[in-house]
């Protein structure tokens, strides 16, 4: 099982585009951000695009016009970044899906004129998550991120009668997997230093977070336990595909696939679209030399349940999802939680500079 905590082998296409990216220095030697020379001491990550104003979208919002992350750095990799007035703490903003995740980030990752190689990076978005484990409005801290994209699928019309998923493990012919001879690219799953976990979650355990009678009213639809309480800070797992997919079967496919790409250890509770992407990334830019990815903090917090609830069909939970108002909650939250971090890294440098205590 591949883990961040270990020594960095280097994921196929993120080498290809580091390599593309070494190919051609000319167009950063001439770049104004070779005297730039920035070395953050947190770099935030967050999904939704820029959108060119002081009021960008959801994730990107409160870092902004709360946290006064508002200057915007003309760097040689083209990514929207922004830092605060005195540059200790920085925002990228990398668009949504793993394509943009990963090229935004490599690439930052990459220019000579920015250093990364003691920067804290947390990742603070929103996610699909699930009631048996979490509720709407919660943050959570992973430990793992496991890839939700790389499987085979059959049509669901198509099942054969005694398969429940349409997914399955690459490689073999039934849902229940084949073991060791099932096809694997050594990026189904990521473990991040469960110290900096540990971390982030101790610092954040115990906040009192806004909990706006519209989720009050969503949870109580639930019978769950975990989705019944109101927002408060957890560690779980994240599962990471470009597709925003909701339904009861496609999350009773989720649970199993964390466990078994985890070895059990893992816990779902948060659906995403970026993650394994981050997480790739700083695996090759550790293995460069570039990140420590030790640093590497992932958080995500439940914006829309990712099944529905009694007496709700599936595209009524999406409809609701998309129209319900809890996008902003759940950013809101997230960065209240992730700030806790960023803003005590920035404080106490002089004991963190090189690395956790």
């Amino acid at each position: 099982m591949p883990s961040l905590k270990e020594a960095m082998a280097t994921v196929p296409f993120a080498a290809a585009l580091v390599a593309a990216i070494l190919l051609f220095p000319c167009a950063a030697a001439s770049s104004p951000s070779q005297q730039l020379r920035l070395s953050p001491r947190a770099l935030v990550i967050v999904a939704f695009a820029d959108n060119g104003s002081k009021t960008p979208t959801e994730e990107a919002a409160p870092w902004v016009l709360e946290e006064g992350i508002d200057e915007r750095i003309a760097t040689a990799s083209k990514t929207s970044l922004r830092c605060n007035a005195s540059r200790t703490v920085c925002l990228l903003i990398t668009g949504v899906g793993k394509v943009n995740a990963a090229t935004s980030l490599l690439s930052l990752g990459m220019d000579p004129a920015v250093d990364l190689r003691r920067t804290y990076l947390i990742v603070s978005g929103i996610a699909g998550v699930s009631p048996s484990a979490a509720t709407i409005g919660s943050p959570a801290w992973a430990g793992w991120i496991v890839d939700y994209d790389l499987a085979h699928e059959i049509d669901a019309r198509e099942l054969p009668p005694d398969f429940a998923d349409s997914r399955f493990q690459q490689g073999c012919t039934t849902e229940t997997g084949c073991g060791k001879a099932g096809w694997r690219e050594g990026t189904e799953a990521f473990e991040l230093d469960s110290r900096a976990v540990r971390f982030a979650y101790g610092l954040t355990k115990n906040l009192r977070l806004p909990d706006p009678p519209l989720l009050a009213k969503i949870r109580s639809a639930y019978s769950q336990r975990a989705a019944r309480e109101r927002p408060h800070v957890e560690r779980c797992d994240i599962e990471a595909g470009d597709t925003y997919w909701v339904g009861t079967r496609l999350a009773q496919f989720a649970d199993g696939w964390m466990k078994h790409w985890t070895n059990g250890a893992g816990t779902y509770c948060m659906t995403a679209m970026e993650d394994t992407a981050y997480a790739g990334s700083i695996k090759t830019l550790a293995s460069l030399g570039k990140v420590d990815a030790h640093r590497f903090l992932d958080l995500r917090t439940g914006s829309d349940f990712d099944r529905q609830h009694p007496g709700q069909s599936a595209i009524g939970l999406l409809d609701a999802g998309i129209a319900g108002g809890t996008f902003q909650i759940a950013a809101q939250n997230g960065y209240l939680t992730s700030r806790v971090v960023v803003r005590y890294i920035d404080a106490h440098w002089d004991a963190l500079r090189n690395g956790l205590p």
